[in-house]
């Protein structure tokens, strides 16, 4: 169930960053996709070691996604770099995670067991990039002005004068 979380935490990432309704009921729906196969196969099959089918599934959903975000991000043109956007950091996060991960996660119940244990490691490579990325996403979005108040401070003046 790992697996469903973790769609389900990225695709509301990408989510609450893109603005086109469509691609948002898109996302939508395709998540309920998601989670209604996932519940399916997970009392219909039996997992070997890991569920190579629904993470290959996730993967690739997840891949159109970040495509859509950034098809979007990039057609309105802003005055800043988009380096300095945390959507920028979550989905290039998102992104290194899952294609760094993609072909051990498929293969892994194809592999001798010895094998897939001496070379584990290397998907904790990917799982530290994704996180220092959105570390750094979270420092671009603590530094953004608040959106409710577009960023300019109350016109109320401060009349307390005790």
């Amino acid at each position: 169930m790992f697996t469903t979380l973790e769609f389900c935490f990225f695709a509301y990432i990408l989510w609450i960053q893109i603005q086109n309704e469509k691609v948002k009921r898109l996302i939508l729906l395709f998540s309920i996709f998601f989670v209604c196969f996932q519940i399916l196969y997970f009392f219909t099959t039996k997992i070997k070691r890991l569920d190579s089918i629904p993470i290959g599934i996730e993967s690739i959903t997840l891949f159109i996604f970040i495509l859509l975000l950034f098809y979007e991000q990039f057609k309105t043109a802003k005055d800043s770099s988009i380096v300095n956007s945390p959507w920028f950091w979550f989905s290039t996060g998102i992104m290194l995670y899952l294609a760094g991960s993609f072909f051990f996660n498929i293969l892994v119940n194809n592999i001798d067991k010895k094998i897939g244990m001496e070379y584990w490691h290397v998907t904790y490579l990917f799982d530290t990039i994704k996180n220092i990325f959105f570390s750094v996403g979270l420092i671009f979005a603590a530094r953004q002005p608040n959106k409710s108040t577009g960023g300019q401070t109350s016109s109320v003046p401060y009349l307390d004068m005790i």
